[in-house]
């Protein structure tokens, strides 16, 4: 589909770029997994990206874990705003700081949370790091992200007809799909691209 190889292009362009000095931290947000919703998953996992990439802030880390789980204490509760501020302060140890969540329409019913979250993370006074936020066209996200660029991408016709052609055929050679009368699935191929309408 044009949204994964556009998603794949980013990363493998992104990671040309990563070394000790350029930092590179990415998310993919999953409509059936709900554990990928979740802000708290969704910052853990870039925080780790981040730290074994670069041994300072791999130290911040360590350091914020102690600081929450002192020895012989009761150990504190970490915030989601915590975890914001833990990023924004790891990603001063680079020079830049990349990062890209993906299908931020995905993240259900907790979703303008997450937005309003992770529209934290860019702060004026920290120019190392950047982000790159792809969804679908939603009124929360773009209330949330009004301050962002934005960046239009749709597939040609063309291209969905190609991608619905090729899932059909991989449907009825599977018989994951049935059709008595061929001509339906040019029928078929038609209404799913429009439908569609460039996504």
């Amino acid at each position: 589909m044009a949204h994964k190889a556009f998603r794949s292009t980013i990363i493998q362009e992104a990671e040309k770029l990563e070394d000790e000095t350029n930092g590179l931290a990415y998310f993919y947000c999953d409509y059936k997994d709900l554990s990928t919703q979740n802000p708290f998953n969704i910052l853990g996992c870039l925080i780790r990206q981040l730290a074994i990439q670069n041994d300072e802030a791999l130290e911040k880390v360590e350091s914020f874990y102690k600081k929450h789980n002192p020895e012989g204490k009761q150990p504190t509760q970490i915030t989601n705003e915590s975890l914001v501020e833990l990023l924004q302060s790891m990603s001063t140890y680079f020079e830049n700081v990349m990062i890209i969540i993906d299908a931020l329409d995905e993240c259900g019913t907790d979703r303008s949370h997450v937005v309003e979250l992770l529209s934290r993370l860019v702060q004026p006074n920290l120019n190392s790091l950047k982000t790159l936020f792809t969804s679908r066209r939603e009124i929360d996200i773009e209330m949330h992200l009004s301050e962002f660029d934005k960046v239009s991408i749709a597939a040609t016709s063309s291209d969905l007809k190609l991608y619905v052609a090729a899932e059909i055929e991989l449907r009825i050679r599977h018989k994951r799909l049935r059709l008595k009368d061929h001509s339906l699935k040019e029928h078929i191929m038609n209404r799913l691209v429009e439908g569609a309408e460039g996504m």
